[in-house]
């Protein structure tokens, strides 16, 4: 009885160790199988713990049969074999190599390379920004230089930038502290980090390009016609309108002086003299072309063939070496072959007064004059154009229905030394007085081209002598073809003050 009892109490003890050393081999496999390599962390093993059987009742097997008896015995709780948790020994990490030391290279000028979500067209750097266009966007950003930040200015520069043959660069320059630059139509000031609009063209996108810099202001050209000077100090931008030569430039914190250059058709160049202030250019005079120049403090010296001129900036004078004729003085000083277009009236030196008085003839609405100043014959030629398209078609094909002034018959030939070559005389339409002196008109009949044939030409033509010279005032109007010359005869009589 007891054996059968011993046996009865030791059998389900052997059975629970023999669990218990099965689950921890199954845990110590799973641990293994879990390792996620060298370098993983090793995934720990519960603690379970057997639960006893109920008191009184022996875990059953398949062997035993238990027999009931008639004082229970205790069954003593198994205690769990404790565990230890397997430890993990990660394989030796290799020592890297040592990096050796790089020294710091010092700053350079070059921008660093952009990052990839902009495109450089154009750049500038500044001190604590740089200013960039995005050729993708056409925004120009600026870039913090601490940190490789990007700011977008909310400004476009135009396309017109990328379809020239010019410098395309819209970024003017940095200066005094500020990026100058051309956003569309719009001259822009930037700081870094705010904008400021300094000047909007009504015309819409504008080509803007550096010209020149003075300590305090820029010098910029606009659609290569106009003048800016941007004044970083005022904040202020003045325009002047017009052509300009970029050649000829003299600039300072102070003054502007530029030329405007033209030519003679089939003739000699020759330069406007302009001093600019505050948006008004002055115009000081006219001469040849400019081969040299030197600015001097406040003056510049200009070489034009062989004649040196000064130009006084503090005083908006132009010196020449010599005195022009009086009939070169009339609007503004002329020194050499030139015209001057545009004009309203015609301007002269009545020689039949006695005190050469400075006359004027003024010219309708309708008409507009031209002045050739030919400083060899020292002559001053006007020729007179119709502004309505409609007549000019009526006319030869230069489009000139007219000429005013004061004839040398001794240097240009004229038939009878009144009438011009190839013409013939109709009739005379008047003698008498006129605004320039005693004189007559008459309807002459002159060939011209027109529509590739040459065709006769009405022409009304006064003619009025200084007496006792070989000169006279000599002036004429085309009779439209296919008009009549009622209507013009009036006009020239308008002109001469006849009433």
């Amino acid at each position: 009885m007891r054996r059968n009892l011993f046996w009865a109490i030791l059998t389900p003890c052997i059975l629970a160790c023999i669990l218990i050393v099965l689950i921890i081999l199954d845990s110590r496999d799973s641990s293994k199988d879990n390792g996620k390599g060298t370098y993983a962390e090793p995934t720990g093993i519960a603690e379970s713990t057997l639960s006893p059987s109920p008191s009184g009742t022996p875990d059953s097997t398949p062997d035993s049969t238990p027999e009931s008896t008639g004082t229970p015995t205790s069954v003593p709780t198994p205690v769990p074999t404790p565990t230890v948790k397997p430890t993990i020994t990660a394989k030796p990490t290799a020592t890297p190599t040592p990096t050796p030391e790089v020294k710091k290279e010092e700053p350079s000028d070059q921008i660093s390379p952009p990052p990839e979500t902009y495109k450089v067209f154009q750049s500038q750097e500044g001190n604590d920004y740089n200013l960039v266009c995005d050729s993708d966007t056409h925004y120009f950003l600026i870039i913090d230089k601490k940190d490789n930040s990007i700011r977008n200015t909310n400004f476009k520069y135009s396309s017109k930038y990328e379809q020239t043959e010019y410098a395309p660069n819209p970024i003017l320059c940095y200066k005094n502290g500020y990026f100058v630059f051309a956003a569309q139509n719009q001259i822009v000031i930037s700081d870094g980090k705010t904008e400021t609009v300094l000047k909007t063209f009504d015309e819409g996108d504008v080509y803007i390009n550096r010209l020149l810099e003075s300590e305090n202001r820029i010098l910029a050209g606009v659609e290569l016609n106009d003048l800016a000077v941007i004044d970083l100090t005022s904040k202020k931008v003045d325009i002047y309108k017009g052509h300009y030569r970029s050649e000829f430039i003299a600039f300072t914190d102070d003054y502007l002086c530029f030329s405007k250059r033209n030519r003679i058709p089939a003739g000699p160049y020759y330069n406007y003299l302009y001093s600019g202030k505050e948006g008004n250019a002055m115009l000081l005079g006219v001469i040849g072309e400019i081969d040299e120049h030197v600015l001097d403090k406040y003056t510049v010296y200009i070489k034009s063939g062989e004649r040196l001129f000064e130009l006084n900036l503090a005083t908006n004078e132009l010196i020449a070496p010599f005195q022009p004729a009086r009939e070169f003085s009339l609007y503004f000083p002329v020194y050499g072959d030139s015209v001057i277009y545009g004009l309203s009236d015609m301007r002269f030196i009545n020689y039949n007064e006695s005190d050469d008085t400075v006359q004027a003839i003024i010219l309708p609405d309708s008409l507009v004059a031209e002045c050739y100043y030919n400083t060899y014959y020292n002559m001053a030629l006007y020729s007179i154009y119709a502004k309505d398209e409609e007549i000019k078609k009526s006319l030869p094909p230069a489009g000139l229905i007219g000429r005013f002034g004061l004839i040398d018959v001794s240097v240009f030939p004229l038939d009878q030394s009144k009438f011009p070559v190839h013409s013939s005389v109709k009739e005379k339409l008047y003698t008498g007085v006129t605004s320039v002196g005693e004189g007559e008109i008459f309807l002459l009949e002159k060939y011209e081209d027109y529509n590739n044939e040459s065709v006769p030409f009405e022409m009304i033509y006064a003619w009025v002598p200084i007496v006792g010279e070989t000169r006279a005032y000599q002036l004429y109007i085309y009779v439209p073809y296919g008009e009549e010359k009622t209507a013009y005869v009036d006009l020239v009589k308008q002109l001469l003050g006849i009433n």
